[in-house]
């Protein structure tokens, strides 16, 4: 019996479903990389939590890499070439870090597409990058900024400097997300980084601002004025401030400051008050603690107070209480008529007219030169000293004299920023620039 036009299409439907186990390759539609890019751009990269003009720019750059290949013919060595292209620009890790990542998203939507069999981004490795750099104002500086921004702008960098938010954040921030009364301020998850939204306490300085802004917007909503938005410019919601902050920036003399450093700033003026890096994690949004512990320097107490958690549980600690041990009183002078008598007697150790900071800046002056070296171990530093009369009341315990040391260091106006502590270890203490630290105190 002839098979029918029924049994025909019925046995064609098995072999490409024989063929597509045995080859996935078969179950392909060939997608060119350009034509791929469109449709994701259009229908996938708003679900990104990146901003569309970032993912559209990087997109643009490895259309030039990979413009009409088929994206199931791309290979991880396809893709490592392009890294190196991309770094032979001068671009940094980072940067290459983010745009292999947004390709990665694009093989993964492709393969949910079928426009190609696996992600072969997944066996290129991403650099490992550094923490970044931590620049913040000081409150001249932070003065100086936002006298030389203009009005528009000088509210945004106010909001910043006082909030922690990121520039993408504060600029979709919206009236209906700030609580003046409450004193609170919510950036919603749609618009941070993480995907998760987060509350930010209202400094009284800002809250006022806020306050006053809004009042002042009220009677411009019947002009066409955006009412939703809290930072705006003629009208309409600010999208882009970057030529405004660098005129400001520029005005200001603070040309390496970016907008990014104002978050910076907000969680350094935060530890340096007091604050605590947990805290401080929630109030920035960072996904780990480790992103958070940079500014954990910046707190001096910060390290001191994990003293409380150690020991034995239950302890009561009185206050401690550390008694400074006066130096030996020289021996009495021999009366001038019994000069003759005293000839073995030993001469007292002699005070230094000036103190002792300003014997010990003369003294440690003294042995920089002699030993040629701007680097002295602590230990050599107190042997050296030791060996002279006027220090022998310090002691022979290194660590002892160390802190003797370091006390009339202080007292000399030497602070811990001028002298580089590289750690303990078999070689002890070693300082660094420290001479340089006394010559210049000694010519004041």
């Amino acid at each position: 019996m002839p098979a029918t036009a029924e049994d025909n299409v019925v046995l064609l439907d098995e072999i490409r479903r024989v063929r597509e186990l045995v080859d996935p390759s078969f179950r392909l539609l060939p997608k060119r990389f350009d034509k791929a890019a469109q449709e994701f751009m259009v229908s996938h990269a708003s679900t990104l939590r990146s901003d569309p003009r970032t993912i559209r720019s990087n997109l643009k750059l490895l259309d030039d890499h990979f413009h009409d290949r088929l994206l199931h013919e791309i290979t991880p060595a396809d893709i490592q070439q392009m890294i190196l292209a991309r770094l032979k620009t001068g671009v940094c890790h980072a940067t290459v870090n983010r745009q292999r990542a947004i390709l990665s998203s694009l093989f993964r939507w492709s393969v949910e597409q079928g426009y190609a069999i696996v992600n072969p981004v997944k066996n290129v490795k991403k650099f490992r990058e550094s923490a970044g750099r931590t620049r913040f104002l000081t409150k001249d500086e932070t003065e100086r900024l936002l006298k030389a921004c203009k009005p528009h702008l000088r509210e945004l960098v106010f909001a910043a400097i006082y909030t922690g938010g990121r520039l993408s954040e504060l600029l979709k921030l919206r009236w209906s997300e700030v609580n003046c009364e409450r004193g609170i301020l919510t950036f919603r998850r749609e618009t941070t980084k993480s995907g998760k939204g987060r509350t930010i306490p209202l400094a009284p300085e800002l809250a006022r601002m806020l306050h006053n802004l809004r009042e002042a917007r009220r009677h411009l909503t019947d002009y066409g004025w955006d009412p939703d938005h809290v930072f705006t410019y003629v009208g309409r919601p600010l999208a882009c401030v970057r030529t405004a902050f660098i005129h400001a920036r520029k005005k200001a003399g603070l040309e390496d400051v970016r907008f990014h450093d104002l978050r910076h700033s907000f969680a350094s003026n935060f530890v340096m008050n007091g604050g605590d890096i947990y805290r401080l994690q929630r109030l920035l949004g960072h996904s780990s603690i480790s992103l958070t512990e940079r500014y954990s320097h910046l707190s001096e107490d910060f390290m001191q107070q994990a003293v409380s958690f150690i020991g034995i549980p239950g302890t009561v600690r009185a206050p401690l209480k550390l008694v400074k041990q006066a130096p030996p009183a020289p021996p009495p002078e021999v009366p001038p008529s019994d000069a003759h008598e005293a000839t073995d007697v030993q001469e007292p150790k002699q005070t230094p007219k000036k103190g002792n900071a300003a014997a010990l800046l003369e003294d440690l002056v003294a042995i920089f030169a002699m030993e040629h070296n701007p680097q002295i171990a602590t230990a050599l530093l107190v042997q050296r000293l030791t060996k002279m009369d006027r220090w022998a009341w310090i002691g022979d315990e290194p660590i002892e004299a160390g802190r003797q040391i370091g006390r009339i260091l202080r007292d000399v106006g030497v602070r811990p920023r001028q002298i580089h502590w590289k750690g303990a270890n078999e070689k002890g203490y070693r300082v660094e620039d420290i001479a340089s630290a006394f010559v210049a105190h000694a010519r004041d």
